[in-house]
């Protein structure tokens, strides 16, 4: 490839300085000007934060119209700025670097200089590089060397620096990795490199210089801990999920599809909803919204795909059945109102429609960052294996599967199947799902669980509006293990029930039989350890605590009202 043929992308995270910020972008633009490069310049700066360059960049010679600056989400941390600036970036060639990096702009040079496009995927600005000169705190070194070799033992990587921040990918790479990146923590750059080794993508290590001003981020054991948990999290995906290993297939064929999304009034998180799935990386789709009466958006959402149907005050299963009615699409993609759909959401689904024995495919729901702690830990009560057992794979991104139940937060199903079904031509709700799920499986259909059509959904808060949740999910299991056995009459289901009798029965009896008092103590000192176990990962104490009780408290309230609903003759809704 000839340079002057390329279009290079500079994203730079922007927590400096203006003045340093445009001190980079000038020794930039001198090298890509000498290059004979095409060029843009993404400024991904925090969502509180502005930038106006107007009047300071002539000092540069920057044409303003060949920048762009978008936002982030400080709570996701500044490592995933390259993640965000690839967003809207639109060059053969994305070069990562931090403006807070001390770079001598001939450095810059000599680093995209050294691209070969020939023979290298990635380029990586390497501390370690025997020819590197870098001012480095000597503990911070030390312990630097002692990760890597870790690393390397652990995943035979071909980079040295895995915590760099200046890197040049070629454009496709990058997208090929990104579409496999799950970690949102702090091991970003070392996912990235994990899953480029993975690909057999070639990675340049180059020596860098980095003088005396350069600062370095002090470390604490809160840090270490998340990155080892990290570390682990991508070893399980790499060798025991094989999770890397799936290639996402490019659909053949756009079929139209219809996302039906069900609420009763206008909301905040609808709005949020409505702006990613406007975002869509999807051709052909359109937007029915179903509230109890006519609303408007706001003029910023004002889109021709979205189409608003008043329904009066019905459930959502009812309201979802109106929607399938309006539906243009050939698929239907059911979709809350406090979900967000990423950007491939419905890209990474059509393909499997192309299987005519598929006739809904299901992702993961996964809890967002910008979630209050209450929320988030709601979240992690949900994907608890000691809760969600072997179903957290709702709530985590694992290995493509087959399902026989999957909920409508995050479900594309065909029109046609739904037509034959009736849709859900129920008032069950909760449980119009599984409902929908079983007529779908009595047709000899399939239905697909795949990770990346991810959606993250926002959790009901921890206590009562969480465990509100809690007892009518497992009063209408408890109902549904007589009415639909075919896919709620499972074990896993009766756990929790099985729990509380026990907790309750052992109580009572190890006060009269002295010979069961130390087995039962010791079953309840057992469960308790599990709890901890759950709950330590998450670090800090308040959240610790409220996984801890959470998880507790669900075991209760579902087994109860599971018990409840296993007895009763009638749900409320059939009255």
């Amino acid at each position: 490839m000839k340079k002057n043929n390329l279009k290079i992308s500079i994203i730079m995270p922007f927590s400096v300085e203006t003045k340093l910020l445009l001190s980079k972008m000038s020794d930039i633009l001198e090298v890509l000007n000498k290059l004979a490069y095409l060029y843009e310049f993404i400024i991904v700066i925090k969502e509180e934060e502005s930038l106006n360059l107007e009047g300071i960049v002539p000092e540069c010679a920057l044409d303003l119209e060949k920048v762009k600056i978008v936002n982030y989400d400080p709570k996701v941390g500044k490592v995933f700025t390259l993640l965000r600036g690839f967003q809207f970036a639109s060059g053969d060639l994305i070069f990562f670097i931090d403006p807070a990096l001390d770079l001598k702009k001939e450095d810059i040079g000599k680093f995209i200089e050294d691209f070969d496009g020939e023979i290298t995927d990635i380029i990586v600005a390497s501390k370690f590089h025997p020819e590197s000169n870098v001012d480095y705190p000597a503990v911070r070194h030390v312990l630097s060397k002692f990760y890597y070799w870790f690393l390397k033992k652990l995943f035979s990587l071909n980079v040295k620096d895995v915590n760099t921040d200046c890197m040049l990918f070629k454009r496709n790479v990058l997208k090929n990795i990104v579409e496999r990146i799950i970690t949102k923590k702090y091991a970003l750059n070392l996912e990235i490199f994990v899953v480029a080794r993975h690909l057999n993508y070639k990675v340049k290590n180059v020596p860098i210089k980095l003088g005396s001003r350069q600062k370095w981020q002090p470390l604490s054991l809160f840090h270490l801990y998340y990155v080892v948990i990290d570390v682990l999290a991508i070893y399980y995906r790499l060798y025991i999920l094989k999770y890397y290993d799936y290639l996402k297939k490019k659909p053949s064929i756009f079929p139209m599809v219809s996302i039906v999304i069900p609420v009763v009034k206008m909301n905040e998180y609808l709005k949020e909803s409505m702006g990613k799935c406007l975002e869509l990386n999807y051709p052909k789709y359109e937007i029915i919204v179903l509230p109890d009466e006519k609303f408007s958006f706001d003029k910023e959402l004002q889109d021709e795909k979205i189409n608003i149907v008043p329904t009066g005050c019905v459930t959502p299963p009812e309201k979802r059945d109106v929607g399938i009615r309006e539906a243009k699409g050939e698929i239907v993609a059911f979709l809350d109102d406090d979900a967000l759909p990423t950007k491939d959401w419905i890209m990474n689904t059509i393909s499997h429609f192309e299987d005519e024995r598929v006739a809904a495919v299901g992702g993961p729901a996964v809890t967002p960052a910008s979630d209050n702690l209450n929320q988030i830990a709601s979240g992690a009560v949900y994907s608890s294996w000691l809760v969600a057992g072997i179903n957290n794979y709702r709530y985590i991104p694992y290995k493509v599967r087959e399902v026989d139940d999957y909920p409508s937060c995050n479900l594309f199903v065909r029109k046609e199947v739904l037509e034959q079904i009736k849709g859900f031509n129920t008032k069950f709700w909760p449980g119009e799902d599984t409902i929908l799920c079983l007529k779908i499986k009595l047709l000899n259909k399939k239905i697909i669980y795949d990770p990346g059509v991810i959606v993250y959904h926002h959790r009901r808060e921890l206590f009562k509006v969480h465990l509100k949740q809690i007892k009518n999910y497992a009063l209408h299991r408890g109902y549904f293990v007589k009415k639909y056995p075919e896919t709620s009459f499972k074990i896993c289901y009766f756990i929790p029930s099985l729990f509380d009798i026990g907790f309750i029965l052992g109580g009572i009896l190890s006060f009269f039989f002295p010979c069961i008092r130390g087995l039962y103590f010791g079953a309840v000192a057992f469960y308790l350890s599990l709890l901890l176990l759950n709950s330590i990962p998450a670090m800090k104490i308040k959240l610790m605590c409220l996984i801890f009780f959470g998880i507790m408290s669900t075991h209760i309230v579902y087994g109860i009202y599971f018990i409840k609903g296993l007895f009763a003759k009638r749900m409320a809704e059939e009255e």
